[in-house]
């Protein structure tokens, strides 16, 4: 599920018409975020690392945004071709809204991994990034993490370890 909607943005990105980009991004705006749930352990980043080297095979952009230096650090060890960086970074979490909402454009998979340590007012900041950018954009993020089925907005949900 999470290839198919990658390939579908890297097409958008790469449309031949503004008919076909159209379709691709309104299809991509119906879906909303994916998000990965479950227990520490279950292989939440284990598949979503999986996911984000198969759409860098099939040529796409991503993206890995977490929390803390030392996150993103590890993860940049594991994909030295990727885009890696902290939330606040990616996402310019320290800028005005506005200046950063089109910064997920460039890109066919944006991971946010352990999202459970955000803040709630940096995770709906993200939530509104990706609603702006999927306005505009066929950009396809997955979230991942404990996250509580309280937080702002409700992805959609995949448990890792077990049945959707």
């Amino acid at each position: 599920y999470a290839l198919r909607r990658a390939a579908r943005a890297k097409a958008a990105r790469e449309a031949a018409s503004e008919e076909e980009w159209d379709q691709l991004v309104a299809a991509a705006r119906d879906e909303g975020p994916l998000a990965a749930v479950g227990p520490p352990g279950t292989g939440k980043t284990t598949v979503l690392d999986k996911v984000a080297r198969q759409v860098q095979r099939d040529g796409g952009r991503v993206l890995f945004a977490l929390p803390t230096g030392l996150q993103a650090s590890r993860t940049r060890q594991r994909h030295p071709e990727a885009d890696v960086d902290t939330c606040a970074g990616a996402f310019l979490l320290y800028k005005d809204a506005l200046e950063a909402m089109d910064l997920l454009s460039g890109y066919d998979l944006v991971v946010v991994d352990e999202v459970s340590q955000l803040s709630q007012g940096d995770f709906e900041r993200i939530y509104q990034m990706w609603e702006v950018t999927s306005c505009l954009h066929s950009c396809s993020p997955a979230i991942s993490g404990s996250c509580q089925a309280s937080r702002a907005a409700k992805p959609k949900t995949a448990r890792a370890g077990g049945r959707s």
